[in-house]
């Protein structure tokens, strides 16, 4: 996933979830980690951290 597709997903996730977004990312990570997927757990922890810039932008 680039950056693009990472910035993109923490956007929708901030949009549906509001301040529940890091919960519903840090929850796929979560997933991701019983799978014992070390992809997707990167990808998570990429939108989790995107997400956290993002709203300490917006205030």
């Amino acid at each position: 996933m680039d950056d693009c597709d990472t910035w993109s997903l923490a956007e929708q996730l901030i949009k549906q979830h509001g301040r529940n977004a890091a919960v519903v990312a840090a929850d796929k990570f979560v997933d991701f980690q019983k799978l014992g997927d070390d992809d997707g757990m990167a990808k998570w922890v990429q939108v989790l951290l995107t997400i956290r810039e993002l709203s300490k932008k917006r205030g």
